[in-house]
């Protein structure tokens, strides 16, 4: 028994050439030489080559129906399903254009261009009055914060698996700084600095949780007696002696308040919130 392949339209089929010479396709009822033909068909002929969907469809049936199929049924309809699936998938992308990925240079955005800006590190210039009145804070406590950010490995600029650059660590501080002290919301950040939010939201969250670690380091009350004669001078200089400390608190507006708790939490506000005391050295 021999075999051979014709092609008809865009596809091929093949035929099994009895001894006799009649020629015949396997069918429902194949015989046991019919199964061996059609595996040998789909190992010789159906991997390396493309057929229509109607064809591979008519061979998973055969495949299925196959009086001596069970035992290599599994590896058959696997074989001829991945084929399906991949033509499938073919057809789905033809005609369609590959678009590449916009990238958008960090170093031109707003923020960027303004950090380049003179005076912006004195803070008595007024570049460096308005980059306190942006980000809340001065432009030393800015540097220093920086400086240890870069020394931690969770924080350092690295580069992707294409060589790119990763987004630049002061950018990401300073959109932390903004959502923090004007509590803008981190698509607004995207505009200004063309980092993408989901990657601003990120650090933002790991800054959060690192600044919380540091929390004990930088607020105490004075513990020796070093430390309190000199918060003690300091206000002596300003014409209180004798204090150590000054105390003040602030309301944050409670939004989700349970209902069962409005009316205590209620002050001159007219709106619940909740009191912080704060006891802070000059």
């Amino acid at each position: 028994m021999r075999s051979r392949v014709r092609p008809i339209g865009h596809c091929q089929l093949a035929i099994k050439t009895s001894p006799n010479g009649e020629k015949t396709r396997p069918g429902k009822n194949s015989s046991p030489v019919s199964l061996v033909w059609f595996g040998h068909f789909c190992r010789e002929f159906l991997p390396g080559k493309r057929r229509c969907i109607t064809c591979l469809n008519a061979y998973a049936l055969m495949a299925s129906s196959t009086s001596l199929a069970r035992k290599r049924r599994p590896w058959l309809l696997r074989m001829v399903s991945r084929r399906i699936k991949a033509r499938k998938k073919q057809k789905s992308r033809k005609g369609m254009k590959y678009k590449p990925r916009t990238y958008y240079d960090y170093n031109t955005s707003a923020w960027a261009l303004f950090m380049k800006r003179e005076g912006v590190s004195d803070p008595t210039h007024k570049n460096g009055k308005l980059f306190r009145r942006r980000f809340r804070l001065p432009y030393p406590v800015y540097q220093e914060i920086l400086a240890r950010l870069s020394e931690h490995p969770n924080f350092r600029d690295s580069q992707d698996a294409t060589g790119r650059a990763s987004a630049p660590l002061y950018l990401k501080l300073l959109s932390a700084m903004r959502v923090m002290g004007r509590g803008e919301c981190f698509d607004t950040c995207y505009e200004l600095t063309n980092i993408n939010p989901e990657t601003l939201r990120t650090f933002f969250h790991k800054f959060v949780e690192y600044v919380a670690a540091l929390y004990p380091e930088y607020v105490k009350a004075p513990e020796t007696d070093t430390e309190i004669r000199w918060v003690m001078e300091q206000y002596k200089r300003l014409g209180f002696p004798g204090c150590l400390g000054s105390i003040d608190c602030v309301h944050i507006h409670w939004e989700r308040c349970p209902a069962m708790d409005a009316n205590t939490h209620c002050g001159k506000e007219g709106y619940p919130t909740r009191a912080f005391e704060v006891t802070h050295t000059h």
